[in-house]
């Protein structure tokens, strides 16, 4: 009897377990998956919410994943018309104004500079 105890603790496990994965991060994705919206400075960011989570690039298409949606140039995700796709990158018509959506920040490399500990180590 203890034998099916312990054959079922497992089971349990799984069933509780398999409840919650529905609710973890995809593991894939980059680290800073949510895109970043370059639009003017005077404008309300809270109106505008799109999220680029994919891009796909072939010899004879090019898609976008916007807010869940599959787009090409020319199709429209909740009033905003798409008008290009780039590699990292996807340009929005909005209300007027261009947004650009981004798969990745920006990433800036500055040169950290070298101690003075071992600026004069010699062999």
């Amino acid at each position: 009897m203890s034998g099916r105890f312990i054959l079922s603790i497992p089971a349990v496990l799984c069933l509780i377990a398999g409840g919650r994965a529905a609710t973890l991060p995809d593991p894939t994705r980059p680290a800073d998956y949510l895109a970043r919206i370059e639009a003017p400075a005077n404008q309300d960011k809270a109106a505008v919410n799109f999220e680029l989570t994919g891009i796909r690039i072939d010899a004879e298409d090019r898609t976008a994943i916007v807010n869940g949606h599959l787009i090409r140039v020319g199709d429209t995700v909740e009033g905003a018309k798409l008008l290009e796709i780039d590699p990292a990158s996807v340009t929005l018509q909005y209300e007027h104004r261009r947004l650009t959506l981004r798969l990745f920040e920006r990433v800036s490399k500055t040169a950290v500079p070298e101690s003075p500990d071992h600026a004069n180590t010699t062999n």
